[in-house]
């Protein structure tokens, strides 16, 4: 297979499964790879220029690890930035100033609020053709596929370490959002009725309010990485975690939602 600094890292893995391993060596952020839910929400979104950013190494790195298993490494095509990042779109490169709005959710992160309100408020108010940059400490990908599903273009730059900027372009969008809710909420009774079909036995439990976002919701998905499918995740969090719903959606998950109190929020996720 040929691939280049663009080539996705699923379809490296969809090759040769060996790669997964390969590229879990390269440094400790892409060790999640490893873990099978957390690779299938990464693995479809970065291309090896952006996990080398993810993982503070090069691209060159990745080349001299899969080339023995292999891999014809070219030379990617025009429009690649020199730090080895994405495509560089051409209605990026033309962006004008006037275009261009920018929100840095870093401080409501900060302050234990999920910024994905004041995100959409943002990005519904945009005129098409207008540019939403969300300012983030992170790439966020669950955002990324959202907006996607709502006709937006994007694209990511790495800043620094702790500064990282994706830009949508509002699109006519509408055509592929999802009709289906992520989220099934019910009552107390209900919820522990679930919860006791389970029995102690195959009902584990993890608490992550006291942390800060994304280790919410990369604990979740390591702990579903790891849970047996006869088994069932109970989950205590701060708030309804809708990066992670929208994203569980897709795959095969039943979720009950109990809001016990403001930031008591419990979740029951199990295979279906």
């Amino acid at each position: 297979m040929t691939i280049n600094s663009t080539t996705k890292i699923a379809a490296i893995i969809k090759a040769n499964k060996a790669g997964i391993e390969v590229i879990a060596s390269l440094a400790k952020p892409l060790e999640k790879l490893r873990n099978p839910v957390l690779r299938s929400l990464m693995a479809g979104r970065v291309t090896i220029a952006e996990a080398a950013k993810i993982g503070g190494c090069r691209v060159e790195d990745f080349r001299k690890a899969l080339e023995p298993l292999g891999f014809n490494w070219v030379t990617s095509e025009e429009g690649i930035n020199e730090s080895g990042g994405e495509t560089i779109p051409a209605w990026f490169s033309t962006l004008r100033p006037s275009q261009l709005q920018t929100i840095d959710v870093r401080p409501t992160i900060s302050s234990g609020k999920d910024p994905l309100k004041e995100i959409m408020q943002q990005y519904k108010a945009l005129k098409e053709g207008n540019v939403l940059c969300v300012v983030n400490s992170f790439i966020p990908y669950p955002l990324i596929d959202l907006l996607q599903s709502k006709g937006a273009a994007c694209y990511s730059e790495t800043i620094t370490n702790e500064e990282h900027r994706t830009y949508f372009l509002k699109g006519k969008g509408g055509t592929h959002e999802k009709d289906t809710s992520p989220v099934v909420h019910c009552t107390g009774a209900d919820f522990a009725n679930a919860c006791n079909q389970f029995g102690s036995a195959r009902l584990q439990s993890i608490d992550v309010r006291p942390y800060e976002m994304p280790l919410p919701m990369q604990m979740i998905l390591e702990a579903l990485g790891r849970l047996p499918v006869d088994n069932a995740l109970l989950v205590y969090h701060k708030r309804i975690p809708v990066y992670l719903l929208d994203e569980l959606n897709d795959q095969a998950y039943n979720i009950l939602v109990y809001t016990a109190a403001d930031t008591d929020i419990r979740l029951l996720i199990h295979q279906t």
